[in-house]
């Protein structure tokens, strides 16, 4: 892959070390650009063109799993907290993306007292009830 000229994402000076910016990187051969936006998705989402996209594909911090900082997606005292953010979050990007785009969206679960809290599940069920849209594919990766 090669990079066009745009502005690159650089580190902010804020304590969360956020990147901010955007990246466009050209496929050798093909007329196809893709652009990395870097920041908080909150914010960029909201500063993009309407159903201009056709694919998005992102991962949310996961819930409790890793630390990002005192405050933000992840940190939630309960899994309740933590999908209504990413449900709220995942609301943003429905504007942008055209009617016949796809948004792919990696979500990893967490064990509880020994069970599976079903985070992702719990997601696609949020998304389907209040949002109206449909599930096309569920994919489990599996590490090696």
């Amino acid at each position: 892959m090669s990079e066009t000229s745009t502005e690159q994402c650089t580190e902010s000076e804020s304590d969360t070390q956020l990147l901010t910016g955007s990246v466009d990187v050209s496929i050798p051969g093909n007329d196809v650009t893709c652009s990395v936006y870097c920041g908080d998705n909150r914010d960029v989402i909201q500063t993009l063109p309407l159903q201009h996209f056709d694919l998005c594909v992102t991962s949310p911090p996961y819930f409790q799993q890793r630390e990002y900082g005192a405050t933000g997606i992840g940190n939630e005292a309960t899994v309740e907290e933590y999908l209504e953010n990413i449900v709220d979050t995942f609301k943003l990007l429905l504007p942008v993306m055209k009617s016949t785009g796809s948004i792919v969206y990696n979500i990893g679960d967490k064990y509880s007292d020994g069970n599976l809290m079903l985070v992702p599940y719990r997601f696609a069920l949020a998304i389907t009830d209040r949002l109206g849209l449909r599930l096309i594919n569920d994919i489990t990766w599996i590490k090696q």
